[in-house]
């Protein structure tokens, strides 16, 4: 699991007073809020150039030309920001075995709770 969005804006840096410092301020994120973020000198204005080949395991949203969807990139750091990992493809998987398996266990609890 793991934060990509958040951590690729904290290596790059947010550049005070862009597009994107702006959408992030109307999230709450600030230099208060996650000082490795919003700089003086960030290298990024905003998230429309974020190449999605290189977050191939991820299941993000291709615009059409080879970069992340804008909207779809705002949408998963307000949701990293607010706790929720970005997952991987395997760990969606991972994910979808587990609930299967308990979704398995209590029919076969319930089928012997019914004397099935």
């Amino acid at each position: 699991m793991a934060k990509i969005f958040l951590r690729t804006l904290a290596i790059q840096g947010v550049k005070l007073g862009s597009t994107l410092d702006g959408e992030l301020r109307h999230m709450g994120i600030t230099p208060r809020t996650l000082p490795c973020v919003i700089r003086k000198y960030g290298n990024l204005g905003d998230v429309d150039n974020f190449v999605a080949s290189e977050y191939s395991e991820y299941p993000v949203k291709d615009s059409g030309d080879g970069y992340i969807d804008r909207d779809y990139v705002l949408d998963r750091i307000r949701d990293e920001y607010n706790g929720h990992d970005t997952l991987s493809y395997e760990e969606i998987a991972q994910q979808n075995y587990e609930e299967q398996e308990l979704q398995f266990k209590q029919q076969e609890q319930q089928e012997e709770q019914d004397g099935i």
